[in-house]
Formats: structure tokens, C-alpha cells, sequence
């Protein structure tokens, strides 16, 4: 008994310190006066790992970021700037280090779900940091009145925006396969943030997350009435959320964006004052004419933004985690990097769609595998602080023996269903 309730303190400590890393990470990752209390919460977090787990597992996934963690460092041989190399690297080496202890311990209690409650908790944090400072008077404002974006006193704007689709697709999935409802009321502040920050990446990585959660929610049910009534709700509330946005004066920049997206894909004309797109389907064709020029070991880690130095006149990230790993690492750095994510993907589908394991966890990890790979397209993520908590969760759900229980325990014994 005593022991079993030392066990439990223990855990209820990790969890503090994952969920106060998490917060911080959403709220400080580019904030260099706050940065340390990001390093502080890593430190905590890592020691308290260590004495917790005591053995260590290399699960497949791991390795190959282990893997990509070595390459990066033999690119530093070649990097067309040394400087930048050796900061992704040590990035990716402070990461890769948390991704070992996290998915080794969360394995290990089996309890993947603590990972998806940290980041709800980091976006919830996100957000509220947003209202803190820029208040609720002034996020409201900008939304009435369009204009800025806001969000670039925290980070990217587009970092800002996927960081919170995560929050929201953990959200929603926790509150329809959990039974959680009362958490849907978090997701107004969120979405609030998500709009004001303008991020059409983000607002379609959402859109298609939503899209299929509600879809696994479909098939997860056995009466086929139910499932049409869900289906046309979800149809419905898309078309509807989409309309509103469409008719709010000062969303018409988002709208905008968002359209000119599909122009440039189909051959349209991009209309209006907004030429971000065609900026970054620029991006897109000068870092892949950076990678035909090396194709086996790209020009070394983090220097992929120097295929745009000729043309703009500055070095920047690529605004594609995709076209940025093919240029800085080329094929090899690309299949080290991506193929934990495919690994995971079967794995996912095989679980759910083979194995017929509709368990909750699953169907959440699958849903925020797919925004996220959605994600990649308008952001760069290999060295993010939070997409790195994310590969914790998959890689430890994809590990963890699902056990058989209730679907809608959340942190009881079944937890790992």
C-alpha cells in the first residue's frame, strides 16, 4: 500500500513537471528573455525522468532520430554556415535526449495520455499568455478590425497557429472519446487566438483534423443512424464555421490567404494585397532546385534557407519542414527524419483499421499525426520543442500494448486504450 502510493506521488510529479515544460515551451520557445525558464523546466523534467525510469528503451522510432541526430552532425563538415548547423544540431541533440527519457517512462506506466494532456495544457497556457498580453480588449479588436496579426510578440505567427491546432485537435478528441464535453468551452479562447493569429496553415491543418476525428467518431459507432446524423453535422458545422468566417469584415485577410492557397495550386490568380503564397511557392521551387544541386546530403543542417539568399537578398526557413530537411539533408537526412512518421502511420492504421482497436488514444494520435504531416507544409518543425512532445506521444502509443477497458476512462487503469 505504501508503495503503491509512493508510486503515485512519483507520477503526479513527472506530470507537473511535464505539463509546466509544456507551458512553458508554447509560451517561450522564441522568447529569448524567457528561454532559461525553458531550460530550467527541461532540466527538472530530464533528471526527474531519469530517477523515474532508471532503465532506458530505444524503441525504432527513437533510433531514427538518433540516426538523423548523427548525420546532422557529420553535415557539419559541410554546412554552407557552420554557426547555424551547430545550433540545429544542439537543438535536435537537447530534444532527441527528452524523446528517449519521455517515451521510455510514458511506455513504461502506460500512460500516453498524460502526453496529451500536457500539450492541452501547454496551448490552454498559449493562449491565455496571448490574452495576458495583448488583452482581451485588444485580441477582440484586431479581430473586429482585421490588420496585424497577433502573435509575433511570442513567436512566428504560423508556429503561434499550428502550436494551437494541436492544443485543439487533443481537445476535441479528448472530449468526444472521453466524454469530456466540458472542455469544448476551452476550445472559444483558443479559437479566438487561432483566428487572430491569421495562420491559414493552421486554420486548414484544423479544419481537416476536425474532419477526421469525426470521421473515426463515425465509424467507432454501430448505429448507422447515428453515423449519418454525425456526418451531416460535421458536414454542416465546417460549411457553417466557414460561412461566418467568410462574412467577419476583419477575417477577409485570413479568407483571403487561405483562397489564394488553392489559387496557386490551381493555376488561379492570386487576388489582393496577400502574395505570401506565391512568396513561398518561390521558396518551395529554390529550395528543391537546393536540393537537385545535392541531392544525397543536402548543404548541411539548418542552412537550407541559403537557396533563397540570391533571389531575396536574406536567409530564412523555407516555410516547409518537407522542402527544408530535402534541401539541408537530401534523401538521406529526409528518410532518417520521415520515416519514424510513416512507421507510425501504418502502425496506426494497422491498429485501428486491421486489428479493428478503436480505442480512444489511437484514434486522437492518428488525428494529430495527420494535422501535423498537414502542418509541415507551412512550417518548419524539425527542431520545435513542441512537435518533439508530439513524436513522444505517437512513438509511446504506437509501443504500448493497448490494453482492454472502458472507452471512455481517461486516467483510470485502462488508460492506455
Amino acid at each position: 500500500m505504501l508503495q503503491k502510493s509512493y508510486q503515485n506521488r512519483k507520477i503526479t510529479i513527472e506530470l507537473i513537471l511535464l505539463a509546466i515544460y509544456s507551458a512553458f515551451v508554447f509560451m517561450f520557445d522564441a522568447d529569448e528573455s524567457n528561454v532559461r525558464l525553458i531550460y530550467v523546466a527541461y532540466g527538472l523534467l530530464c533528471f526527474s525522468l531519469i530517477f523515474a525510469s532508471q532503465t532506458f528503451a530505444f524503441y525504432r522510432e527513437s533510433k531514427f532520430f538518433i540516426f538523423y541526430l548523427v548525420f546532422g552532425v557529420f553535415s557539419l563538415l559541410w554546412a554552407a554556415d557552420l554557426d547555424t548547423a551547430f545550433a540545429r544540431v544542439r537543438a535536435v541533440f537537447l530534444l532527441t535526449v527528452l524523446l528517449v527519457l519521455l517515451t521510455s517512462y510514458i511506455v513504461k506506466i502506460e500512460k500516453p495520455i498524460y502526453l496529451v494532456i500536457a500539450l492541452v495544457i501547454g496551448t490552454v497556457a498559449l493562449s491565455a499568455y496571448m490574452f495576458y498580453l495583448y488583452g482581451v480588449s485588444g485580441i477582440l479588436e484586431a479581430l473586429w478590425e482585421g490588420g496585424e496579426r497577433l502573435g509575433s510578440l511570442i513567436n512566428n505567427v504560423n508556429a503561434i497557429g499550428n502550436g494551437l491546432v494541436v492544443g485543439m485537435i487533443a481537445l476535441i478528441g479528448l472530449s468526444v472519446f472521453y466524454k469530456k464535453w466540458i472542455l469544448l468551452l476551452l476550445l472559444i479562447p483558443l479559437g479566438i487566438c487561432l483566428l487572430a493569429a491569421g495562420s491559414r496553415t493552421a486554420t486548414i491543418s484544423f479544419l481537416v483534423g476536425f474532419f477526421v476525428l469525426f470521421s473515426f467518431k463515425i465509424k467507432t459507432e454501430n448505429n448507422s443512424l447515428k453515423k449519418f446524423i454525425v456526418f451531416i453535422s460535421v458536414i454542416l458545422i465546417i460549411i457553417v464555421v466557414w460561412l461566418i468566417v467568410r462574412t467577419i469584415p476583419a477575417l477577409q485577410e485570413l479568407v483571403l490567404r487561405i483562397e489564394n492557397v488553392f489559387a496557386v495550386f490551381s493555376g488561379g490568380e492570386v487576388v489582393g494585397k496577400e502574395s505570401s503564397a506565391q512568396t513561398r511557392m518561390d521558396y518551395i521551387e529554390l529550395g528543391w532546385e537546393q536540393f537537385l544541386k545535392s541531392p544525397i546530403w543536402g548543404n548541411g543542417i539548418g542552412c537550407a534557407g541559403y537557396a533563397i539568399q540570391e533571389k531575396y537578398g536574406h536567409v530564412t526557413y523555407l516555410h516547409n519542414n518537407y522542402i527544408e530537411i530535402l534541401a539541408s539533408g537530401g534523401i538521406i537526412g529526409f528518410v532518417l527524419f520521415y520515416t519514424p512518421y510513416i512507421i507510425i502511420l501504418v502502425t496506426l492504421i494497422k491498429k485501428i483499421f486491421k486489428d479493428n482497436e478503436k480505442k480512444p488514444i489511437l484514434l486522437i494520435a492518428l488525428a494529430l499525426l495527420i494535422t501535423k504531416l498537414i502542418g509541415h507544409m507551412g512550417t518548419v518543425m524539425y527542431y520545435s520543442k513542441i512537435e518533439f512532445l508530439f513524436l513522444a506521444l505517437l512513438i509511446s502509443v504506437v509501443n504500448i500494448k493497448v490494453s482492454k477497458g472502458p472507452k471512455n476512462s481517461l486516467l483510470g487503469k485502462t488508460d492506455a486504450t
